[in-house]
Order: structure tokens, then sequence, then C-alpha cells
């Protein structure tokens, strides 16, 4: 309910100013980070409902397949890196939780992939195109079912690769973790532009040399921005806290402790986004909404002590 109306506004928005000037376009809307945060309570939802439902597999499948068919809609404005990774978490939650697959199934499941990519390599070609015909999109789409789907695909990662390169060419001064720690005062709301700075700090990009080619981010880049060449160092810590999230939601999931799972489970896409993107992006969106979501669960635990002891008689 708190997520359903931003997200519609900006999936929309997006979806008119692509067809009315290109994927380059999508930049143009003007949406504060907060009310993104607002918008994305709704994918957070979805992991909430899928658990949930786990028992009833026809309302889970019925969720998650309607949560694919309307992110794949959306991509169509050209943006699906978000969309992407929100999916694979999603799907690990539901193959976990809802549907174990077998063998026959996951081979079934790689063929399915497979078309997937034909679907993304097209959206990457059609947000190119200056003018919509019908004509241009049919000769994107051969063009994009008729190349190497595994190599376009491994293509995608070449940016990733060279911010690496280039943060180690730029040679920057080390920052001894600030990038990761002080991100976490993001979490407040940008009144008067009083964080602008740590943004600025987060972005590591903002300060190595770029040789004028447009760069997202890089989690071994940003090691090696933060520490130089005693990052791989530091690679171990965060292994740690990936193995320590699969260990909390594989022993949540066995002891049924479902809510516990949900905040495991949430931050998967965050984390698989931050491959290319930056750690302190993480912190907001994941305090936010599970911060939310403990003082739901603190509310109703505290309404039912009243209830059971017949101090909320207008609940009955």
């Amino acid at each position: 309910m708190i997520g359903i109306l931003p997200t519609l506004y900006i999936d929309i928005s997006r979806l008119i100013l692509f067809f009315q000037g290109g994927y380059t376009n999508t930049f143009n809307l003007n949406v504060h980070d907060f009310v993104e945060v607002i918008a994305n309570f709704f994918n957070f939802s979805i992991f909430a409902f899928i658990i949930g439902f786990s028992n009833n597999k026809r309302i889970a499948n019925t969720i998650f397949f309607s949560t694919i068919i309307y992110k794949v809609l959306m991509m169509s404005s050209g943006g699906r890196g978000e969309s992407i990774v929100f999916l694979v978490g999603l799907f690990i939650v539901w193959e976990n939780m809802v549907y174990q697959l077998t063998g026959k199934q996951i081979i079934y499941l790689i063929l399915l992939g497979y078309f997937g990519l034909v679907l993304l390599n097209f959206i990457a070609n059609a947000r190119n195109i200056s003018t919509f015909s019908l004509n241009e999109i049919i000769n994107v789409f051969v063009y994009s079912l008729t190349n190497n789907q595994i190599a376009m695909a491994l293509s995608e990662f070449g940016s990733t690769f060279s911010t690496a390169c280039f943060t180690v060419a730029s040679n920057p001064g080390p920052t001894f973790g600030l990038n990761y720690i002080l991100p976490i005062i993001l979490v407040l709301p940008n009144i008067g532009g009083f964080n602008a700075n740590v943004v600025n700090q987060m972005i590591y990009t903002n300060h190595i040399k770029t040789f004028n080619q447009p760069i997202g981010g890089s989690y071994i880049g940003e090691l090696f921005y933060s520490f130089h060449w005693g990052g791989f160092l530091f690679a171990f810590i965060l292994g740690l806290l990936l193995g320590f999230i699969y260990y909390g939601m594989v022993v949540s999931r066995k002891n049924k402790q479902y809510f516990l799972y949900l905040l495991f489970a949430y931050i998967t896409p965050l984390l698989f986004f931050w491959i290319r993107g930056y750690f302190g992006a993480i912190y907001r969106e994941y305090i936010w909404h599970c911060g939310f979501a403990i003082l739901l669960i603190v509310f109703f635990k505290f309404l039912s002590q009243k209830y059971k002891k017949g101090e909320l008689k207008w609940l009955k």
C-alpha cells in the first residue's frame, strides 16, 4: 500500500519518457531519492508475500509470475539492472520456499533463460533506436535473435571490468574504509543537502580518471579505491559477510523463522547490484524497509498482548 502508487508513477513515467525520446530521455525523470525508497517498499512486500504465502503455492506462484511479467514490461524503458537483480533474488526465495526444482526442470529453465537473454539483448539494442517504427523494431529483434546471446551478455560486464582498471590506473589515495562506513548517514533524509559530501564520497568514480568513458561502479574497484592492493585482504571480510547471510537464510528457513528469513533474503538483490554499484547505496533501502517492517511486527505484538489481556475490546 505504501509503495504501489509511487512505483506505478515512476515506472509509467519512465515508459512515457522512453517513447518520447529514447532511453537517455528516461534520465530526465526527476524523482527524489527518498521517493524511490518509498516506492521500493513494493519490492520488499513482494518478498514478504512470497514467503508469507509459501504454504499456498497457488497464491505464491501467482504473485511470483505476475511480478516477473510486470518487471519485464517495465524493462521496456531500457533500464534492466535493478529489475534483473530483483528477479534473481526473488527467484532464490521462490525456489527455496515455494517450489523446489527438479533436475529436468532446471534444464528447461536454462533453455528458458536463453530466450530471456534474447529479450534482454533486444531491450539493450532497442533503447538505442532513434525513431520508433515497426520495421526498425523488427530489424533490431532479428539482430538480437541471430547474434550469439552468451557473448552479448558477457560483453555487458565489460564496463564493470573497465571501472576496476580505471581505478587502478588512477591510483587514488586510500580512504581506509570511509567510503563503506560514512554512507550510513544517507539513511537520514537529505534535508537541505547536508549529506551531499557523503554521496560524493560514496560514488568513488567521481574521484578517478575515467578517460571520458561513462562508467558505473565496481566492487573490485571500490576495494582498491579504499585500501589499494591491501583490498584483497578485506575481500575476505566481505566473503564472510556473504557467507553469514547465506547461513542465516538456511538456518532461519530450517527453523521456520520466516520473518528472519525475509530480513536475510531481501539483502540479496541489493548485494547483486553492488557488483557494479556502490556498497553505501545498500544502507538506505535495507534499513528503511526492514526497520519499518520490524516496527510493524513490534506494534502488532503489542496489540496482540493488549487484546489477550482484554484491554482492546474494540478489536472484538
